[in-house]
């Protein structure tokens, strides 16, 4: 699995008519500025079974980063449930890792504002 960061969106647009692009992160740092982080996932990685659902199988990916920021651990380990093993198992290695944050992350208290992003105190 290849990982882009956002440049500006000309570049986003050119890669989505290629690839799929699922993100799976975001970058905060201290002056503001945020970066998100995609996935590239080639077409070829795609089995023929999930062309007819990939939007949908995109779509899910897509909730389950927002459920993620959001703390709704239950949406997050059941979208999880149904995500490993698509796209050719080539984000398992992701869903494995957001799966053992969560495991953490569940029985901890986090600060009403925490949004899930990476920070960064770089400018």
């Amino acid at each position: 699995m290849y990982i882009i960061y956002e440049t500006d969106k000309d570049t986003l647009s050119l890669l989505q008519s290629k690839y799929l692009l699922l993100e799976v992160d975001t970058i905060e740092f201290s002056n503001g500025k945020t970066i998100r982080a995609f996935a590239v996932i080639d077409r070829e990685h795609i089995s023929f079974e999930e062309i007819p659902i990939l939007e949908s199988l995109a779509d899910l990916h897509q909730n389950l980063i927002k459920n993620y920021r959001k703390k709704n651990w239950n949406y997050c380990k059941q979208a999880i449930d149904h995500l490993k093993g698509k796209f050719r198992g080539e984000m398992d290695s992701f869903y494995d890792e957001l799966e053992m944050r969560i495991s953490t992350l569940e029985n901890i208290s986090l600060a009403e504002d925490w949004t899930g992003n990476i920070l960064s105190k770089s400018e």
